[in-house]
């Protein structure tokens, strides 16, 4: 039996609530051919490049991460992009892709600073690096760099193409005042204003801006800190610190060390959540793609991606059945393929990524033995995750898959 889900429009703006579904996250191990990750990026939500910290390539992933091959490229020190298109490559030159990395031609020399700990695009041709005690900033794209002198080298944000902030170490400010200081441009990186935060001993590991006045700092002592006036007032929201971060939107990550899990956060960083990561090594290079996909790195090349289940809907005494879903991502259909041992009344339901029922595809819809698959319409479906739950006599099972339109 072959059942075509097919939803209308009514059922996509205004969606069933179920109490009996409930999105657990889990953060799923994959292991890739480098010691150690750095400069991973998304262009799509299968596409991602990551880098190795010692120089010898970049990597390629095309499903969301989990497995990787060596693209050939120059030398590599570390890549940034602006976005699925435009992006560069600090290598023995500066190099640049205009078609995601298929092809990098080389435009010019590093920055003086021979890239610092920390490299940003504010947009697709002007390029800061960060390196104590300077900023240094290229406006054509990586063929000229210029220096401008801020006192301390850090973390680098952008909120848009005039502003930005460099948080930094904590110093001795004038008339002794001691703790951690950052810059901060509103004029496309032309001139910094150094700011004192007044935020204690605390070394930034991280920065996070989130728009031109809403930011958020981690200290290397264990704190997070968060101002929404451009830095003149600050708030302690957090003493759990991490090692990176990365906001966008209203959702964000901080990597931490050890143990200590993964920090979330659902409103530009006013609160933050755990997620146990069952890592003991420290994690790092935080990066998103949408809403709904995360993943982050450590230093012996694991990759961790965040994917959302369906929890509680496996019964103790019912078995789980293998369901394949192709293609995933999709645009306008997937199939859904398995086989049941003995002949089954089968139900199948969808979910959006906040529990909503959004269709029932088959209701208690007897199927023989053998393979079956069947075919859901994800047309009218808007971009993101999707959940299924599958349940019959004996059998319960439940899966996630992604739509791109």
């Amino acid at each position: 039996i072959l059942t075509c889900l097919a939803l209308t429009g009514q059922a996509q703006q205004q969606p069933q609530q179920t109490d009996s579904v409930s999105l657990v996250p889990v953060w799923t191990r994959a292991n890739t051919p480098s010691h150690s990750i750095v400069g991973t990026f998304y262009l799509s939500a299968d596409t991602c490049w990551g880098g190795s910290s010692d120089g010898t390539g970049l990597m390629l992933s095309t499903d969301a991460g989990h497995n990787w091959h060596w693209v050939s490229v120059p030398y590599y020190l570390e890549a940034v992009f602006w976005n699925a298109h435009y992006g560069y490559l600090f290598g023995t030159c500066t190099y640049h892709t205009t078609n995601g990395g298929a092809t990098w031609d080389s435009v010019g020399p590093l920055a003086p600073g021979r890239m610092g700990q920390d490299i940003v695009l504010s947009d697709s041709v002007h390029i800061f690096s960060s390196s104590i005690p300077n900023v240094d900033r290229s406006t054509d794209g990586g063929k000229t760099w210029s220096t401008q002198v801020v006192g301390f080298g850090g973390y680098l944000g952008f909120a848009n193409s005039q502003v930005g902030y460099d948080a930094g170490e904590a110093l001795s400010w004038p008339g002794g005042r001691n703790g951690m200081f950052f810059a901060k441009t509103t004029n496309g990186g032309n001139s910094w204003d150094t700011i004192y935060t007044g935020l204690g001993t605390d070394n930034a590991s991280g920065i996070a801006v989130v728009d031109p006045t809403t930011v958020v700092i981690i200290g290397d002592q264990g704190s997070i800190w968060r101002t929404s006036d451009g830095g003149s007032s600050w708030q302690r929201v957090s003493s759990n610190g991490g090692l990176d971060i990365v906001i966008k939107g209203a959702t964000g990550y901080i990597t931490r060390t050890s143990s200590r899990g993964i920090l979330r956060t659902s409103d530009t960083g006013k609160t933050w959540v755990l997620e146990p990561s069952n890592l003991y090594v420290d994690l790092y290079t935080p990066v998103m793609c949408g809403d709904t996909l995360a993943a982050c790195a450590d230093d012996s090349g694991i990759i961790l991606i965040r994917s959302l289940q369906l929890s509680g809907v496996n019964p103790s005494h019912l078995d789980s059945l293998s369901i394949t879903a192709f293609p995933n991502p999709s645009q306008s259909l997937i199939t859904l393929s398995y086989s049941l041992p003995v002949a089954q009344t089968v139900s199948l339901t969808v979910f959006d990524i906040n529990g909503n029922l959004m269709a029932t595809s088959i209701n208690s819809v007897p199927q023989n033995a053998g393979n079956q698959s069947i075919p859901i319409s994800t047309a009218s479906f808007a971009s993101g995750t999707y959940f299924y739950r599958f349940s019959s006599q004996n059998y319960s099972s439940s899966g996630s898959f992604i739509v791109t339109q």
